[in-house]
């Protein structure tokens, strides 16, 4: 059985990912804050034919992830892939932000990111293998001036992710980016939620073949 794990699920990219990895034969596990919106999602999949379980957390509060991957291990199975897809970012010029409006989503961008790693690392290390996907931002190559919350946290998310991986370089774990170098939107015909998520398989099932392990879209 192979499972597969969405941080930050949601009707966009989450849910086609779900759909696309779905089609492949993944069970799916479904994480974010809104117990409705997840149960609609499982709908919709359990609909497609797609084994889906969901539960809900708080990825900036580690022991709600913690309980969240708990739910999910013991209905499914340990995963083998993650998607770390959760993003917090509020439209607010720089000048009137104040630096609780930039913790509460550098809580979500980067430090739901390293709680997951921290959660997971062990049993993929004991293991020698796993793979974790990233949705990474174009916003990160340049400060947005209201944009500033989600500019910032995904470069903090890009460089962390460097990190993991220059620790486990030699071994048999996968971390791969895709940065998303426009905003996402379901009339596009390159970045729609359903391309994106056929070029999330695309690295996935070409990961032996990336040296940098980010690809830009």
């Amino acid at each position: 059985m192979s499972v597969m794990v969405i941080i930050g699920a949601g009707p966009g990219i989450g849910l086609s990912v779900a759909h696309r990895f779905g089609k492949e034969g993944y069970d799916i596990g479904l994480i974010a804050r809104s117990s409705n919106m997840l149960q609609h999602m499982q709908d919709e999949l359990s609909a497609a034919g797609i084994n889906t379980i969901y539960a809900v957390a708080d990825v900036a509060k580690p022991e709600s992830l913690k309980e969240a991957l708990f739910t999910i291990n013991h209905r499914l199975s340990y995963p083998e892939l993650y998607l770390y897809n959760a993003a917090g970012f509020h439209y607010q010029n720089i000048l009137g932000m104040d630096w609780k409006t930039m913790e509460e989503d550098f809580n979500i961008n980067v430090g739901g990111f390293f709680h997951l790693m921290r959660l997971i690392l062990p049993r993929f290390m004991e293991l020698n293998r796993g793979n974790v996907l990233i949705t990474g931002g174009g916003v990160a190559n340049h400060g947005n001036a209201n944009l500033t919350t989600l500019s910032v946290g995904k470069a903090a998310l890009r460089n962390l992710m460097q990190a993991y991986q220059e620790q486990l370089e030699g071994s048999n774990i996968f971390l791969g980016m895709l940065t998303i170098e426009e905003f996402v939107n379901a009339e596009d015909k390159r970045y729609n939620p359903t391309q994106i998520a056929e070029e999330f398989w695309k690295l996935y099932q070409e990961r032996s073949n990336y040296s940098a392990f980010e690809v830009s879209y």
